[in-house]
């Protein structure tokens, strides 16, 4: 048997489901020649790709990429490999073969003899599998037969693809249940063919039948402005978006009012009306639907359903009480410095790159950060699973969020404890606090004062108060540190005035990163600075601060690695760490620690 008899006999078309050949090992032993089965195993392998068509062209890539690895690549096709290809006698192969091998060849050697057979293979596949409901397979080779065309100024081609996708468009009239006709339109719109006032009608007929279902009638508002702003100008098609808006703010009302979890999914429909609103010169509409959303939200936490998680921390107490025995509140205060843990840059990165690699899917979606109102106050996009690193900014705030969760369980589960074994067995006042303000490189005179009354708010158990102290007073002690190596740290403006730089300016300034440690100052910019972090500088500027987060586990964390940065930096701090016997890690009693959270953190 020859491999276009073998090819033949194993791949059919007769549906979609057909198009997945198996291409079993078991058959090469039934090709005549060994050349036969090298083309065999070559055909095989660039069938496996999987095909991306866009607007501009179409992507081959691997089936399969994870954790460095992948399954076949265009990249390994070889120059002796594309001589093969080119020796084939088209005609006999399989149409779904021949159109992916003409393709490759193509995009990849620019054949145009190849592109011509590619394109009508493609159109003979989507008129074979074609299906009022089950069509997507189809709609994608359609979409590269028109794009091969296109790029060969075939226009006698390109009119009959088009006419055969528009008749379709015209016996369906937009009656189909799923999103038949909107793609049918999409194409046709993209290549300027087809009755417009016709294709109004029936997109007419489409926002007529569809109104359950938000996502279709999104899209063919969408479809209906652009056809609307192409017939009669942008003024004219604005009437459209308010439409679409006075659609969703019914269809929010509706959902909210008959859903379990109304108001989390009204809240999506009422934020995209105002957006709408707005847009489109309706600024009262908008606002009145932005008072509504505002009632809304305030109903989100109720319906949310809440998992309560039990953690016996007998043992960490324990741990604490062991580790404090007999000090001193001088080597407390050390010791506490010691159990608070600055985490580093690339502890956060390792664990943001294992959490995609062991639970893929639940990366697959953005994350919303909601406050106690209900209110989406940040949205984290996903990372790219395949490629972590493209986005270097994004994969930064995934880090901080990774080191709040972090920096969250540290604070509950010991560094709580350890605060309050403190407070119950020294007396405290805010002179206790000189051995680590007195002497201190990064503490200015000035400042004294108002940092040891910050920390001994702390102690008293106000957390939440201190926080409104000791973040700006942060925030002041990075700035003298950029200023005293050289950096600007003010703006001139136009008018000749002087204004701060932002603080995610000054933490950036590479005077700063040049003489500071680099992972103290990624820390300190999530906890302070990034809304994907703990963010408590920002929202104590802005007074949105609520009182329950101040004793959360991140703000008790922020306190701890502030007098774990005062005693590093601190004279007798840093003497004591090195000199006193009793700070030494015997018997492993801190890694003992440090390693009961991380098994907990897990």
């Amino acid at each position: 048997m020859n491999i276009y008899e073998l090819l033949n006999y194993t791949v059919t078309v007769k549906k979609r489901f057909d198009l997945r050949s198996d291409f079993p090992d078991d058959k090469l032993e039934e090709l005549d020649s060994v050349e036969d089965r090298k083309v065999y195993e070559l055909i095989r392998n660039i069938c496996s790709m999987t095909m991306n068509v866009k607007e501009d062209g179409v992507e081959f890539r691997p089936a399969f990429i994870f954790d460095g690895k992948r399954t076949y690549s265009i990249d390994d096709i070889s120059e002796s490999s594309y001589a093969i290809l080119l020796s084939l006698d088209y005609q006999r192969l399989p149409v779904n073969v021949r159109a992916r091998i003409t393709d490759v060849l193509w995009v990849q050697k620019k054949k145009y003899r190849m592109a011509i057979i590619a394109a009508e293979s493609y159109y003979e596949l989507f008129n074979l599998i074609f299906k009022d409901d089950d069509y997507l397979d189809a709609l994608k080779f359609i979409k590269r037969a028109i794009s091969i065309v296109l790029q060969l100024n075939q226009t006698d081609l390109h009119n009959k693809y088009c006419q055969t996708v528009y008749d379709h468009l015209i016996r369906i009239d937009g009656l189909d249940t799923q999103f038949l006709s909107i793609s049918l339109i999409e194409i046709l719109l993209m290549n300027n063919f087809g009755d417009e006032t016709k294709i109004v009608n029936i997109i007419d007929n489409i926002l007529n039948e569809s109104k359950d279902n938000p996502f279709k009638m999104e899209r063919a508002f969408e479809l209906k402005f652009k056809y609307k702003n192409k017939l009669e100008g942008l003024e004219s098609a604005k009437s459209i978006n308010v439409d679409m808006g006075n659609y969703f703010v019914d269809y929010g009302e509706q959902v909210y009012s008959t859903d379990k979890q109304g108001a989390i999914r009204s809240e999506h429909f009422l934020q995209k009306a105002i957006f709408l609103f707005r847009n489109n010169g309706e600024k009262a509409r908008a606002e009145q639907t932005h008072r509504r959303l505002v009632e809304i939200q305030k109903d989100i936490f109720k319906s949310m359903t809440f998992h309560q998680q039990k953690i016996d921390v007998s043992a960490i107490i324990e741990k604490i009480s062991k580790l404090m025995d007999g000090l001193s509140f001088e080597e407390s205060i050390v010791k506490l410095s010691q159990i608070t843990h600055f985490y580093t840059r690339s502890e956060g990165e390792k664990g943001v790159i294992d959490d995609l690699s062991k639970f893929p899917f639940s990366h697959m979606f953005g994350t919303n950060f909601v406050n106690q109102e209900g209110q989406t106050v940040y949205s984290l996009q996903p990372l790219d699973l395949s490629d972590p690193y493209k986005d270097l900014e994004l994969l930064d705030l995934h880090i901080n969020h990774k080191l709040f969760e972090l920096e969250d369980w540290s604070g509950k589960l010991h560094l709580r404890f350890a605060l309050n074994h403190i407070r119950e067995n020294f007396n405290i006042n805010e002179q206790s606090f000189d051995f680590i303000l007195n002497d201190n490189a990064i503490i200015p005179v000035t400042r004294k004062n108002i940092i040891k009354k910050g920390i001994c708010l702390a102690f008293d158990g106000d957390c939440y108060a201190a926080l409104h102290i000791l973040a700006p007073q942060t925030e002041y002690i990075f700035r003298e540190i950029a200023k005293n190596a050289g950096a600007l740290t003010v703006t001139l403006e136009n008018d000749g005035s002087s204004k701060q730089k932002t603080l995610t300016t000054v933490f950036d300034l590479p005077e700063l990163l040049d003489c500071y440690d680099n992972d103290i100052i990624f820390l300190f910019k999530g906890l302070l600075n990034e809304a994907s972090g703990a963010n408590i500088r920002n929202e104590i500027a802005h007074g949105i601060m609520e009182e329950s987060k101040g004793v959360a586990g991140a703000s008790i964390y922020f306190i701890c690695a502030f007098i774990k940065l005062l005693v590093i930096s601190s004279l007798r701090g840093f003497s004591m760490l090195v000199d006193n016997e009793k700070m030494e890690f015997s018997d492993d009693k801190e890694s003992d620690m440090i390693k009961t959270i991380s098994e907990l953190d897990e």
